[in-house]
This record gives C-alpha cells, sequence and structure tokens, in this order.
C-alpha cells in the first residue's frame, strides 16, 4: 500500500473514533510509521539509516513493532496496527512474526499489489468516509454544491466525463 493509503486509513479511523486532534496525528503517524524501513516513505527519507539496515516489511511490519509503538502510546499503536492489516491485504504480505521468515497476508491478498485497483478504489471510499464522517460531525460546516462536485469530478476522473455531463 502506499503512503496516502495508510494515511487516510489512520485519519478515517481516529475520525471515526473521535479521536483528538493529538489523537489523530498520532494514529496517522503510526499508519506511516512502518515504512520507515523505504528510503522513498514519509519518515524514511529522514531517518535512511532504517533503510540501509532493515529489509522492508521486516521488524518494523511484525508484532514487536507494534507492541513497541502500543507501549509508547495506545494511539500510535492503532495507527501501526492498521499499518501491519493493510500491508497484509497485499501479495508481498509481512513478516508478522519477524524474525521468522514467514510472510502473513490475508488469504484474498494473492493479486493485490501497490497503486492496484482495490486500492484506488480503498482511497475513494476513505475519502468518501472522511468526508461524511465530517459532514456529520461538524453539522453544516461542509456544503456542497453539485455543479462544483461534478466539476471537480470531470478534471478528476477524465473517463467520467460523459457520466458527468
Amino acid at each position: 500500500m502506499t503512503g496516502r493509503t495508510h494515511m487516510l486509513t489512520g485519519a478515517c479511523l481516529a475520525l471515526a473514533l473521535h479521536a483528538s486532534a493529538p489523537q489523530m496525528v498520532l494514529v496517522t503517524v503510526g499508519a506511516v510509521l512502518p515504512d520507515i524501513d523505504t528510503a522513498h516513505s514519509t519518515f524514511g527519507r529522514y531517518a535512511r539509516i532504517f533503510s540501509y539496515t532493515l529489509p522492508h516489511r521486516g521488524p518494523t511490519h511484525g508484532l514487536l513493532m507494534l507492541a513497541l509503538a502500543t507501549f509508547i502510546h495506545p494511539w500510535l499503536g492503532l495507527g501501526v496496527l492498521t499499518h501491519i492489516l493493510l500491508d497484509m491485504t497485499t501479495s508481498s504480505g509481512v513478516k508478522l512474526f519477524w524474525p521468522y521468515d514467514k510472510n502473513c497476508r490475508l488469504p484474498f491478498a494473492k493479486k493485490n499489489h501497490n497503486n492496484s485497483l482495490f486500492e484506488i478504489l480503498l482511497q475513494i471510499a476513505l475519502i468518501a468516509a472522511i468526508a461524511y464522517i465530517c459532514l456529520h460531525s461538524l453539522g453544516g460546516f461542509f456544503s456542497f454544491n453539485i455543479d462544483s462536485i461534478k466539476h471537480w469530478l470531470r478534471i478528476l476522473f477524465p473517463f467520467l466525463r460523459k457520466n458527468f455531463s
């Protein structure tokens, strides 16, 4: 999964749980933290030592990382948990019981990979869920103009132009 999907999942879960702003930050940080073992990730680009020394989806994607993050703060651990579960939906899986070398993945994950149709649909669903939660949690703060929505949908999804004319 991409960092964007992990961030959206963390933010959506925090909003759904009515987390405070600091809790939301912790969940979202936890949701991208395990990818510190990748040089081009959100945190990995600032801490390259981890990407040089740790295999991707190794120790940072396992139960030890989850335990450590939860010990530091439960909301951080919740974010790490979402990351691990999402990466278990990919064909690569994660080394959940690191240092044991077996990759763990969910049964339907055999054909799923980064930027797959599944991930794109998941991102759209998460954005919709966040908008829905914000709309209903904040009352009339958000107002939507249907013409404006059609305009942005035409820009974002040009292949849908016929449906939104």
